[in-house]
């Protein structure tokens, strides 16, 4: 027999571009940067002078150039004066250029040193898609997780996505903006949010977790956890993590710590925090339970929901009126009290759909469809590509992350390179996204 449930559109995120004035918005991120600059330039900024360092192998040198002449200059109607004009800065150089003899793994972690000596604001270092194929051998994964050790933001960009005739290749129109958006961000800028005034929640977290089992056959399981703080328009805020351990108890316990951790730091930042909600993919666990309960009982009046994200399962869904076959976006359906169904993927313009629903279920007091629109309009201000992406930022960030602590351990267990898991992001960092 067949089961009918009810359905509702969600809103359509827009973007804004003005921390002072709301009406400051626009549905396209190139247009809205390009008209108005990025969301914090009207707020006391102390990072309005940038310094980049440039990394590439000497046969790579015009690709690199071409790129920097991009960069600091502009490129098309989409990015037309550069970055200085861009993002409303004061100041924007290449100060130092590091050409590598080669594009083997040791040739750049070796490289790693020059760029410290280098002391600019963050490393822009070119790679290859060839490189992917070596897996945690990739220089993309060593010197991501030697730099944020460091304390130094990088930038990668994949050399195949600027030459004409790769598969990878993309118009440097398109693809600038993407690359000068994650460049600002980790100056600690805030290129643009999500416009959504009536959002009721103060704070989202989102939480993950790394796991890595050393040796071929068998090993000891290290999980290490983390939680990144995001203000509901999208705006990040704190990153925090546990140490690597083989304990479940001292998982658990440590990823509380991160969890209230990140609300505390709100609250020095902004004011105590009175509604959070903390997303978890596959599972909600002990620690987010404990961590809500602490939460609660240390900050009067507050409430914390904890909402379950799930998209690892077999339900999809279809629109038979569109040649597409794919839903809308934003598609809401509730099944239950207290879960449900949202269509973050669907039909796009730009970029592939899918049929894959998240599957949404909370425990707490808040309203499940407010949830329910906070997570579609999470996944417009993926600071990675200004089309979007079709999971929320707290899960997407939160695989990011995973996956270059995955291979960082790797990297050390193997002796590749000298890494730290346990203090491998330098405290620098923590507050701007350097995992994108």
């Amino acid at each position: 027999m067949p089961v009918q449930f009810h359905a509702e559109q969600l809103d359509t995120p827009t973007h804004r571009f003005d921390y002072t004035n709301p009406s400051v918005t626009n549905s396209n991120v190139g247009i809205g940067l390009g008209r108005n600059g990025p969301f914090d330039s009207s707020t006391a900024r102390d990072f309005t002078d940038a310094t980049f360092t440039f990394v590439y192998p000497e046969s790579w040198r015009s690709d690199a150039e071409g790129f920097e002449e991009a960069l600091i200059n502009g490129h098309s109607n989409y990015y037309p004066n550069g970055f200085k004009s861009f993002f409303r800065m004061d100041s924007v150089s290449v100060e130092n250029t590091i050409e590598l003899d080669d594009t083997d793994l040791d040739t750049y972690v070796d490289a790693v040193s020059d760029i410290q000596a280098a002391d600019d604001d963050l490393a822009i270092v070119f790679v290859s898609d060839e490189m992917r194929s070596r897996g945690y051998r990739s220089p993309y994964w060593a010197v991501k997780a030697l730099l944020a050790q460091a304390g130094i933001p990088s930038q990668m960009v994949l050399v195949d996505k600027l030459r004409r005739g790769s598969p990878h290749y993309v118009q440097l129109k398109y693809l600038i903006v993407n690359v000068v958006s994650q460049i600002y961000a980790k100056l600690g800028g805030t290129p643009w949010v999500i416009h959504r005034p009536r959002s009721s929640f103060d704070l989202v977290i989102g939480v993950g977790k790394s796991e890595y089992r050393s040796g071929r056959v068998g090993g000891t399981r290290r999980t290490l956890g983390f939680a990144s703080a995001y203000q509901s328009n999208g705006a990040f805020l704190w990153y925090d993590s546990t140490r690597a351990t083989t304990s479940r108890d001292s998982f658990n316990d440590q990823l509380t710590d991160s969890i209230v951790e990140a609300a505390e730091k709100y609250a020095q930042r902004e004011m105590d925090p009175e509604h959070i909600v903390v997303h978890s993919y596959k599972r909600i666990g002990p620690a987010e339970r404990d961590a809500r309960d602490r939460l609660e009982s240390q900050f009067d009046g507050l409430d914390v929901t904890l909402a379950h994200l799930n998209d690892s399962h077999d339900f999809r869904i279809y629109d038979d009126t569109h040649q597409s076959g794919l839903s809308k976006r934003g598609l809401w359906i509730q099944t239950g009290g207290d879960k449900g169904f949202v269509m973050t993927g669907g039909r796009r313009k730009y970029r592939p759909g899918s049929p894959v629903p998240i599957e949404l279920q909370v425990e707490g007091s808040a309203d499940i469809e407010e949830i329910a629109q906070g997570i579609y309009d999470l996944c417009s201000v993926y600071w990675k590509d200004q089309f979007g992406s079709n999971m929320p930022i707290t899960i997407k960030y939160a695989e990011d992350i995973a996956d270059i602590v995955k291979n960082a351990q790797k990297i050390d267990a193997e002796g590749v390179a000298s890494i730290d898991i346990d203090r491998m992001v330098n405290p620098r960092l923590r507050d701007v996204p350097w995992f994108l």
